[in-house]
């Protein structure tokens, strides 16, 4: 009859180790969840990644692309396009600033200032 209780005795210790032990039933199930969810985040990644060279093909080769990133991204406008900037008035009247005028008179002038930058391209806003 002792043999028998040792024996139960072990059997119930090795199951306990198989069940709950580093290498056993539960931390196999803990794994195999952490792995699927690694596997979801890598299929993410991937994605993301395919539509960044997708990204990466198109400013390389296509111009129309790459026109609408500069005009959409960084702001800049091709010549003879016009500009609205709307602003926000905070319900103080304020009255636009205008140089003088180059005759000296103090009204602003009605005609267009002229472009005295030698590389336009290098300033913000500027055309493609």
């Amino acid at each position: 009859m002792r043999i028998g209780r040792y024996l139960v005795l072990i059997i119930l210790f090795v199951g306990f180790f198989i069940i709950f032990g580093n290498r056993g039933l539960l931390d196999n199930q803990r794994l195999k969840e952490k792995l699927s969810e690694l596997r979801a985040e890598n299929a993410r990644i991937e994605a993301v990644n395919g539509g960044l060279k997708r990204e990466v093909v198109l400013m390389r080769e296509d111009l129309r692309y790459i026109e609408s990133v500069a005009r959409n991204e960084l702001g800049m406008v091709k010549r003879g396009d016009f500009i609205y900037r709307f602003v926000e008035t905070t319900g103080k009247k304020e009255e636009p600033t205008t140089p003088p005028r180059a005759d000296g008179s103090g009204q602003p002038s009605q005609e267009p200032l002229e472009d005295t930058d030698p590389n336009p391209a290098a300033r913000p806003g500027a055309s493609i």
